[in-house]
Parts: structure tokens; sequence; C-alpha cells
């Protein structure tokens, strides 16, 4: 029986959005599955924490309370930065430094999970303000800037990759050191949003994504990530009409922000259409290293996680795309 044309599978598609960062991100160059340009969310992100409001109202001690980014704050006796007291190290009288500086850090912005400020753990690429209650020279064994010469404050931003970080201000004889832990993307789960709409006898299956980089206890959104193309595997039956080329995973191998929650800024679409009868069983599977890496850089990045998405076909037409945890199912 005479085949209509050929079928086709829609890859990784991080398109149509602008970045909440001021980057405008372009379309990976590729339109292979019937996208619906209706999708929710399709240019828009999910929403964020503004944590650049900064407020003051009186604390039980009478002093100011400090809100907001942590990086404009000023601290003094009495302060709280994010709702955290600020500590001192003077005499009564104020008048010299009894012991080692007295150093407290706050993440420029929040975990998804609601981790606080003054954790210990921190994305790659992540800001953290330090502050001490006396001038000193701070140095830092990894992240920039690697010193400052001079000051109470130091806004410092962790490393590239996995590392552990110690940060040290030293103020005449004394010094104090604080240690980080700095965590690379580790894994990324898949949400399902919606699913393709199809023409009525039409073989085919698709569903919208999200995507979700963990862990959530610290920060990714100074980071860009992807998906890298590849060939299928895996290929048996209905799929072996065609040349095994047919099936290859073009992602366009772009880069897209991720924002404040740990998802990425856009949409996925996993998706297979035009399959020709006759139909009959068949399945082949995509392998998608997905990558990172810390705005800014160059480079290919880092892979840190591989992604299956496989596509099946049953005698009926009946097709089903799964990706991530996720999947969708319809017959004709």
């Amino acid at each position: 029986m005479k085949e209509s044309k050929q079928p086709t599978v829609s890859t990784s598609n991080e398109s149509e959005h602008t970045s909440s960062k001021g980057k405008s991100m372009s379309p990976p160059p590729f339109s292979l599955s019937a996208a619906d340009p209706n999708a929710p969310n399709a240019g828009q992100h999910p929403s964020t924490v503004n944590d650049s409001a900064k407020t003051e109202s009186p604390n039980e001690e009478g002093g100011p309370i400090l809100l907001g980014d942590a990086r404009n704050q000023d601290v003094g006796a009495g302060s709280k930065v994010n709702g955290i007291p600020f500590q001192q190290n003077y005499n009564p009288e104020g008048l010299f430094m009894v012991g080692p500086p007295k150093v407290q850090h706050f993440t420029s912005e929040s975990a998804p999970d609601g981790s606080n400020g003054d954790r210990k753990k921190v994305g790659v690429g992540e800001e953290v303000v330090f502050y001490s209650d006396v001038a000193g020279i701070w140095t830092a064994n990894t992240g920039s800037p690697a010193n400052q010469p001079d000051g109470k404050k130091f806004v410092w931003r962790a490393p590239k990759r996995a590392a552990t970080a110690t940060i040290t201000i030293k103020s005449g004889q004394w010094k104090t050191s604080v240690s980080l832990d700095v965590l690379e993307p580790q894994t990324v789960t898949t949400e399902k949003f919606r699913d393709f709409a199809f023409d009525p006898g039409a073989a085919g299956a698709g569903m919208y994504l999200y995507f979700d980089y963990h862990p959530t206890t610290v920060s990714f959104a100074n980071l860009e990530a992807g998906e890298i193309s590849g060939p299928a595997s895996g290929i048996e039956g209905y799929f072996k009409r065609w040349p095994a080329e047919t099936w290859t995973h073009d992602s366009g191998d772009s880069w897209t922000s991720i924002d404040r929650k740990n998802r990425l800024m856009g949409h996925d679409q996993a998706a297979g259409s035009g399959f020709a009868r006759p139909w009959s069983a068949g399945k082949f599977d995509w392998i998608i290293p997905n990558r990172f890496r810390v705005e800014g850089e160059s480079g290919d990045g880092k892979v840190f996680h591989q992604m299956t998405q496989s596509f099946s076909i049953a005698a009926d037409g009946t097709v089903t795309v799964a990706k991530g945890g996720s999947s969708v199912t319809r017959t004709p």
C-alpha cells in the first residue's frame, strides 16, 4: 500500500519566550511537530519571587528590620537581615573589638523549597552576600572575586562547578572563615501541563512539559540548561520502515535560562505524528543528555543527567510518548 509522506517526531523546543532576566531567547532551528500556538504559558514564565523591595519597621528591640535584597543592605546594632538578627562583636562601650569578626551570610535568591537565606548549601553561580561587624580583608578559595581589600560587606558568586568554598575575613590579628557546599544540578523532572490536539483518525500523540531542576534546596537562577541532539536507539517494528536517521533527535542544541523556581523558562514539546497506515507495533527511544552552564559561561557546559524520551505505536495506531516520568497516549 502506498505510504503517505514521512512521519515526524518532535524534539525539545524551549522556544517562544523572553527571559525575565532581560535576555531574548532564540528558538532552535526546527519545527517538526503539530505545535499548539495557544498552549498555556507559551511565551510566559511562572511567577517569580520579587526580592527587590526594601522596607523598614521597628523590631522588638527598637532597631530597624531590613528586608529584601541582602546585597543592598547596610547593617548595624539591632538590625535584622532577611529576618535574622545581625550580631555585633564590640564591648558594651563599642570602643574595640574583643574577638574574631562575627560574620553572617545571606543568599541573594531564595531556594525554591523555602530554605533560609543563611543556608550552608548554594547552587553553582549563586550569589551570596557576607557581612562582618568590622572591616577587614576578604578572601575566597574559589568563586569570584577571590579577594576584597577592605570592607564590612563582601558580595561573592559561587564557582561554575561543585566545590567546597571557604570565605575568610581577616581584621588585625583576628580572622573568621565560613564554609559553603556548592552544588550542581543533579536531576531533571518533568511536569505535563497540556496534551497536543490532532485530527480524528490521525495516528499521533504529544504533550507540553515543564522542566524542573533539582535539588530545590539551592537556587539555579543563574544557570542556563539545554539538551544535546543524538541518534535514536532500540528501533523496532513499524519504525524500521524508514532509515534510522529519520528518528534522530534534533534538539537545536540551544540554551535556555532557569528561573527562580528552578524551572526552565519556556516549555518542552514531546510528540510524534503523521504515522501512515498500515500500522503495526513498534518503538524507539531517545537517550537525551541534559547539560548546564552558568550564565555568561562559554562552551558546551557540563552534562549532568540522561533523560529518556520513548515512542511506541500499536497495531491499531495507538501512539504513546513518554519523557522524564510524564506520558501521553492517544488512539486515532
